[in-house]
């Protein structure tokens, strides 16, 4: 039973890492967008930082998404 459940997780394994990583582009998508948006008012502190770690996590998680989809097949 727990070596049925272990052998589903492994096969999904690529899906998982796709769906994460497409999540994880979102929200980094999300804190860009609220980062630059939040500028208008403040160009220093809390803004630069919502759009910094927004593109640090759209940068990584992009690269995660590519290597998931070459080592796929």
């Amino acid at each position: 039973m727990l070596k049925d459940k272990i052998k589903k997780w492994f096969e999904k394994k690529e899906e998982r890492i796709e769906n994460l990583s497409i999540f994880c582009i979102v929200i980094g998508t999300v804190l860009i967008s609220l980062g630059l948006g939040l500028t208008i008012i403040s160009t220093q502190g809390l803004p630069a930082i919502l759009a910094m770690v927004g593109s640090f996590l759209v940068f990584i998680f992009s690269i995660v998404f590519l290597i998931a989809n070459l080592v796929k097949p």
